[in-house]
């Protein structure tokens, strides 16, 4: 009898095996820098490991973000979401792109961009994807039981 009690605990357990990641920020970064990379994926058919970084960076702090900030509105929380992956694009690109020369990425032909680094498109894009990512936060924390 102990022994199917010990059984059942075990799988009860391993089935929960996600919340105990992404309970932890170190989860949740790498959580972000999948999401990211399959994304990026997704949209250009590749990705950059400097990416992967980035988008964990994203995650982590939007998702604190979105947990500190419950009962803020939601364009709110999209527009400081979309403002905070810009940020973390431009840093991201001066420092790969310019500095070490790796041109991951080259926005000179896009429209209102800055040093070819980000650009009012990608801003706004940002944005849109900032609602279903609230969402997720908003998810995430209510499944892993995580509040301010």
């Amino acid at each position: 009898m102990k022994q199917i009690f010990k059984q059942n605990r075990t799988k009860h357990e391993e089935s929960l095996w996600w919340k105990r990641a992404l309970s932890h920020p170190l989860g949740r970064f790498f959580f972000g820098a999948a999401g990211y990379g399959v994304l990026e994926l997704l949209w250009r058919g590749r990705t950059h490991w400097s990416m992967l970084l980035a988008g964990g960076i994203c995650f982590l702090v939007y998702y604190k973000l979105c947990r500190d900030s419950q009962h803020m509105p939601l364009f709110v929380k999209c527009l400081l979401g979309a403002s905070l992956i810009t940020s973390v694009e431009l840093m991201f690109g001066t420092v790969v792109n310019v500095m070490l020369g790796m041109n991951v990425w080259d926005y000179t032909n896009l429209p209102f961009h800055f040093f070819g680094q980000v650009c009012l498109p990608f801003f706004i894009l940002w944005f849109l994807l900032c609602v279903p990512l609230t969402l997720l936060c908003d998810f995430l924390r209510m499944k892993l039981g995580d509040s301010a």
